[in-house]
C-alpha cells in the first residue's frame, strides 16, 4: 500500500480536500436533486436548497475520510499539505473515533507528532495511535497527556 501512494499525484489530494457536496455531478440532474434532499433530510422529490448544515457537514465528514486515506503517505513523504489533511481530519466534529497507524513509519519524531496531534476532531472519545517502531520518545508522548 505505502509503495502504491508513494508515486500517488499530489493535486488529487488536493481536489479530494476541496470536494464539495453541491458541485457533485450525477448521471442525471434529477439523481442529483434526490441525493441532496436526501442528505439535508427533506422529500427526495422537491428542488435541494443552495445551501444547507447537512451538506456542510456532508463536506467536512468526506474531506477527514479522504484526509485519513492519505495520512500516512503525507507523513511518511514529508508533503506540504499535512497540515491541510490534519485541518480536515480534524474538522469531522462527528467523529468520536479514530485509528492511526504510524508503525515503522520513519519519518515519525516527537517533533511530527505535533502534527499528529492537530488532527484530533474535538469530540474525539476513543483514539487507537500504533506508534511501532517510530523516532516518538517518551518526550514525545508526554507532552500529549496534557
Amino acid at each position: 500500500k505505502a509503495s502504491r501512494e508513494k508515486g500517488f499525484p499530489v493535486e488529487l489530494i488536493e481536489a479530494g480536500l476541496a470536494f464539495d457536496i453541491l458541485s457533485a455531478q450525477a448521471s442525471e440532474h434529477v439523481d442529483r436533486d434526490r441525493i441532496l434532499n436526501s442528505v439535508a433530510g427533506l422529500d427526495v422529490h422537491g428542488q435541494p436548497p443552495e445551501d444547507h448544515e447537512k451538506f456542510r457537514q456532508a463536506n467536512r465528514r468526506l474531506r477527514s475520510l479522504f484526509a485519513l486515506t492519505f495520512w500516512r503517505c503525507a507523513l511518511t513523504r514529508s508533503l506540504p499539505l499535512r497540515d491541510q489533511l490534519a485541518e480536515a481530519i480534524r474538522g469531522d466534529e462527528m467523529r468520536k473515533s479514530l485509528s492511526i497507524d504510524l508503525a515503522y513509519c520513519d519519518t515519525m519524531t516527537d517533533k511530527t507528532m505535533d502534527v499528529v496531534t492537530r488532527c484530533f476532531p474535538p469530540n474525539l472519545r476513543e483514539l487507537s495511535l500504533d506508534i511501532r517502531g517510530t523516532h516518538i520518545g517518551d518526550e514525545g508522548m508526554s507532552r500529549r497527556g496534557s
